[in-house]
């Protein structure tokens, strides 16, 4: 059996507890390197994010979910310049790539997610802890939130959680909870010269300085999910 047969088999009509199959597929591996009865050589990381987006073509609710490629997610560590001992979140974290790889580099790893399975994946996976979170409807506060160094942000696209805009409602949040933080940011290139929302009108009108914007290697990398071209963009709250 491949991914795609995998994936078809654990979303098959009237099956809901893919979420539960999936991340068993998920601890299965990162333990102990195999999978029985599955076709498949790489890394647990991987895995998580390629069996994910077959199992999209069969969920139709979670098509505006995804993963952050692992080759885009370099460059936005190498975009971000993490220092050893600096503390890094990542507010919609998912299986915790971006994270695994800013502890890699020093970091010292935070994060927040609302879709449980995730969640237990990325225990398995980068034996880390996420917060489950609704980073942009939770009401967080000076005392149970911590002040970050570094936010990485890949964030969910389209009319989401009650939003027209999701991607600018975790922007808005970002800037309103966060004072001295660098952030660096996966989002349509162009994103903040447009007619935009009230986030992009908050890093202009505030002088927030977007210190640089890196070029993607494939600036196409998020499709299907994403059609935009899309780009690193690197803020500075202080």
């Amino acid at each position: 059996m491949d991914l795609k047969e995998c994936a078809a088999q654990l979303t098959v009509e009237g099956n809901e507890s893919w979420q539960e199959s999936y991340v068993e597929i998920i601890k299965t591996y990162a333990e102990e390197g195999r999978v029985n009865g599955l076709e498949y050589d790489g890394s647990a990381f991987k895995l998580a994010y390629v069996l994910y987006q077959e199992i999209l073509n069969y969920v139709s609710p979670y098509r505006s979910a995804y993963f952050t490629p692992l080759s885009v997610a370099k460059q936005m560590i190498k975009a971000a310049n993490v220092q050893e001992g600096e503390i890094v979140l990542d507010p919609c974290a998912g299986i915790g790539a971006l994270l695994a790889l800013a502890r890699a580099a020093g970091g010292r790893p935070c994060g927040y997610e609302i879709q449980n399975h995730f969640i237990i994946a990325s225990t398995y996976i980068g034996k880390m802890y996420i917060s489950p979170t609704d980073f942009v409807n939770y009401p967080l506060k000076e005392t149970n939130y911590v002040q970050p160094d570094v936010i990485l942000l890949n964030p969910p696209s389209g009319s989401q959680q009650g939003y027209k805009d999701i991607t600018g409602k975790f922007l808005e949040r970002i800037i309103e909870l966060y004072k001295k933080a660098r952030v660096v940011a996966l989002l349509p290139l162009g994103y903040f010269s447009r007619k935009a929302g009230k986030a992009s009108q908050q890093v202009m009108t505030r002088g927030y300085d977007i210190t640089s914007v890196v070029n993607l290697r494939n600036p196409y990398a998020l499709k299907p999910y994403v059609k935009s071209k899309m780009a690193i963009y690197c803020l500075d709250l202080t």
